[in-house]
């Protein structure tokens, strides 16, 4: 085992080498609580491989995948990209990620969502989603939602109004090695729109 550290960028990668048959997620649960790191990438290369990457999962343990996915969407998709307005959450969007109901503002790929979190943020920044029901169910993470915020910046060709707004909706999610792949979403914004409108 040997592991190396950039403590200036809050990194540091464990390289650990197994013979035989041993499968090194076995690792996973015991290397949690010696080191407690946020999150855990796991990339495993078997020997005499060209860098082949066989599986990629941010995880706490391989066990714990469904709360692994519970853990990605509220702590970094809502947590960190929503509610903070912080781009750093959008790392756990695969590169080849796609919206499936994009706008009209910003395309449905990666760079097109982290732009509209950010913009959704200048907008309501003191916006708060929280999950009413979660449920995962294979590679897929369905959950409803309520906001609450402020509208405080300039929205979809409307000023500023500091009127409070509310919003419902439901995600879906698909995931692939760990990273949010596929997104289908449904939000009332007619509903929103009626309150900084009306």
């Amino acid at each position: 085992m040997s592991i190396h550290s950039w403590p200036e960028h809050g990194y540091a990668a464990l390289d650990l080498f197994m013979c035989g048959n041993a499968d090194p997620r076995r690792a996973l649960p015991v290397l949690e609580r010696i080191f407690r790191p946020k999150e855990i990438f796991v990339e495993e290369m078997l020997r005499g491989t060209a860098c082949q990457r066989k599986a990629v999962m941010p995880a706490y343990a391989q066990s714990n995948c469904r709360k692994t996915m519970q853990h990605i969407y509220e702590k970094i998709w809502i947590g960190e990209l929503w509610n903070s307005g912080n781009p750093a959450g959008a790392r756990i969007l695969a590169e080849d990620f796609i919206d499936h109901r994009p706008i009209e503002q910003f395309p449905g790929n990666r760079d097109g969502r982290i732009a509209m979190a950010l913009d959704w943020h200048r907008a309501f920044p003191d916006m708060q989603f929280k999950i009413q029901d979660m449920i995962v169910e294979g590679d897929k993470l369905v959950a409803r939602y309520s906001a609450k915020g402020t509208h405080l910046g300039p929205f979809s060709g409307h000023t500023p109004t500091g009127r409070n707004v509310s919003l419902t909706g439901i995600d879906i999610f698909r995931f692939r090695d760990g990273y949010l792949l596929e997104w289908w979403h449904n939000e009332d914004i007619y509903g929103l729109m009626k309150q900084i409108a009306d």
